[in-house]
């Protein structure tokens, strides 16, 4: 099948960790609510220490809310940081971005409904995260990520678009 075959030569070549991705996640799909929950403030732990460590914007604004990275010990917690909204993310993206050096990143752009876009920079292992949830919920209705498909995307605020 040639699709297949793309479909597989398209992911060596742009996303080489989907494979574990897809792995990690269809291990989790019968998994109970008391281990996703300790998975999640596994990752949640992971991702703090990255924002607290690596990200010079969010390190100084944690630090002038008064939150210390410790403040944070579950997903309840996560109240205790400040908000940010996306004007705010759009202006500061430069010193938000992290310091680490990923070997493969890809410029993502939000569609702009709300202003202005958002521009951001993705990396390939989050990339890849991030299709292999799209295609295990499309392994729950049996298509595979090669099988042609449509999905909707995005919601239009103009009344007009909307209708059609």
């Amino acid at each position: 099948m040639i699709s297949r075959l793309l479909f597989y030569l398209g992911v060596v070549w742009r996303n080489p960790s989907l494979s574990k991705s897809m792995k990690e996640l269809m291990q989790t799909d019968f998994a109970s609510l008391d281990d996703l929950k300790k998975i999640q403030e596994k990752k949640l732990h992971k991702l703090l220490n990255i924002a607290f460590e690596k990200s010079p914007y969010l390190k100084e604004k944690y630090f002038a809310a008064g939150v210390k990275r410790e403040d944070i010990k579950s997903i309840a917690d996560l109240v205790k940081l400040p908000v940010i909204d996306k004007d705010e993310l759009r202006i500061n993206s430069s010193s938000i971005n992290s310091t680490i050096k990923f070997k493969k990143i890809f410029l993502s752009e939000t569609s702009g409904t709300s202003g202005q876009p958002l521009k951001f920079n993705k990396n390939e292992e989050w990339d890849s995260i991030n299709r292999a949830a799209m295609f295990r919920g499309y392994s729950w209705y049996g298509v595979k990520p090669w099988d042609k498909n449509g999905y909707f995307w995005g919601y239009n605020i103009d009344i007009k678009s909307q209708k059609k």
